[in-house]
């Protein structure tokens, strides 16, 4: 009986542990593993949350890190003063298509057979081309009366006496001021008064352009400034300064106006104001353009030339009763520029055929027909306020140089290269050698009156 109750006991318990899951000892364990799995991926997920902030964080750059310095608030201004330019050539530059004008060829230029012995017996048989100088620098042309701490840019006729402008030589020290130097000489070379323009610039500063207008005198400086607070000095500013002086060298007038980043190459008084030849880089190429400003020396409307197949470049300009001469040349756009567009083709066509051979030092007879070739003078007379042109001339084989002239009439030089020579080993030019200046007349309606050949000689170098 015993027996029976303990066996009986037996079955009770185990179905009350049946009942409550712990008599089942393998879906058990299942249970209580499979638990920690599915908790498992949670503090996995929380772990992972930040990795995407952990790379991106990566993607940040970090200036020690990265290859180049970020732009420095100059840089960027330097950036801003060059999309200055360019927005003003793109928007504000009228431009002018010269292929479908008609333009008067002129009389080309013939090199006497007596200037071209006098070349050659000048150049000399193994004296080499230095010995052109006496012909072409035949006498100093420094005018008497300069300061000695001023760099000459340019000089003006101004009455009987002589004006000149430049900036402070950079040989006197680093803390020497960018500024720009006028001074005025009488007819015997005597000083009469030298001022200097310091306009508190922390860059480079130089008169570009002089004119006499109104019995006063105008100068035109660029100033560039620069933070030189770098071993690389970083362009951050330009600056036009317009100064006007009476004959006393008292300053009655002066404005400045912030511009692109543009080069100045001269320019002209005209009715109104002034015309500057302007030249920046955008884009990698090169542009040229006439920039108007008014007597104040604010700018007001610009224009220039186009070509589909030539690249113009301007010399000089002139304003005769009322219309604006425009000297200059062009050359044929080459395919493919190396950085001298101006002679490129030439540079290419040559040394194909040529070489480079260092050792003569004659006239080149077939480089100076590449170069006679390559280029074509021309005089535009045109509208000053658009530029809108109402005749055109050209000559053949020659560069257009200066212009003069008044009611009565104009004169135009042009330079007809008389011999070259090769020399790709000289760092400041690679086409060497030497022009004579041909002199054009035209009456006071620009119409062509005659031709003449001078005894002037200048250098040719590109």
């Amino acid at each position: 009986m015993k027996k029976e109750i303990a066996i009986l006991w037996t079955v009770l318990v185990c179905a009350l542990l049946w009942g409550c899951g712990g008599s089942a000892p393998r879906p058990a364990p299942e249970t209580e593993v499979n638990t920690p799995e599915t908790e498992t991926p949670e503090p996995e997920t929380e772990a992972e949350t930040p990795e995407p902030d952990i790379s991106s964080a990566r993607d940040v750059p970090v200036l020690d890190e990265t290859p180049y310095p970020w732009p420095s608030e100059d840089a960027a201004a330097a950036m801003d003063a060059r999309q200055m330019a360019a927005r003003h050539y793109e928007t504000a530059v009228r431009k002018i298509a010269t292929d479908n004008i008609s333009a008067r060829a002129l009389p080309a230029a013939v090199i006497s057979p007596e200037h071209d012995r006098q070349l050659r017996e000048a150049w000399g048989s193994g004296g080499g081309p230095g010995l052109m100088n006496e012909l072409i620098y035949p006498a100093a042309e420094k005018p008497g009366g300069v300061p000695e701490d001023m760099e000459i840019d340019g000089t003006l006729q101004w009455g009987e006496d002589t004006a000149i402008y430049g900036h402070l030589r950079q040989d006197l020290g680093d803390n020497c001021p960018q500024a720009t130097r006028i001074a005025l000489t009488a007819k015997d070379g005597s000083p009469l008064w030298d001022v200097t323009c310091s306009n508190g610039t922390t860059g480079y500063e130089e008169a570009v352009y002089a004119a006499e207008k109104d019995d006063r005198l105008t100068v035109i400086s660029r100033e560039d400034n620069y933070d030189r607070s770098d071993y690389d000095p970083v362009q951050t500013s330009m600056y036009l300064i317009t100064m006007i002086y009476d004959k006393n060298g008292q300053e009655i007038f002066r404005n400045r106006s912030s511009i692109g980043d543009w080069g100045v190459w001269g320019g002209a008084p005209i009715n109104g104001g002034h015309i500057l030849h302007c030249e920046g880089i955008l884009n990698t190429a090169d542009v040229r353009f006439l920039q108007k400003l008014d007597d104040s020396g604010d700018p007001c409307g610009a224009f220039t030339y186009l070509s589909g197949k030539n690249t113009l470049y301007y010399s000089d300009m002139k304003e005769v009763n009322k219309k604006l001469y425009i000297s200059g040349y062009y050359v044929p756009t080459p395919a493919e520029s190396y950085g001298r567009p101006e002679i490129d083709g030439v540079l290419a066509a040559y040394e194909h055929t040529s070489g480079t051979d260092l050792t003569d030092h004659g006239p080149d007879e077939q480089l100076t027909r590449m170069v006679r070739d390559n280029y074509t003078a021309f005089l535009i007379q045109c509208d000053p306020a658009d530029g809108d042109i109402d005749a055109m001339y050209t000559v053949d084989g020659a560069l257009g140089a200066e212009l003069d002239g008044s009611g009565d009439g104009i004169t135009w030089n042009i330079e007809e290269v008389a011999g070259t020579y090769y020399s790709p080993a000289t760092s400041s030019f690679t086409i060497g050698g030497a022009s004579y200046v041909f002199r054009y007349h035209f009456d006071g309606n620009g119409t062509f009156v005659s031709m003449e050949e001078t005894d002037t000689m200048r250098e040719y170098r590109r």
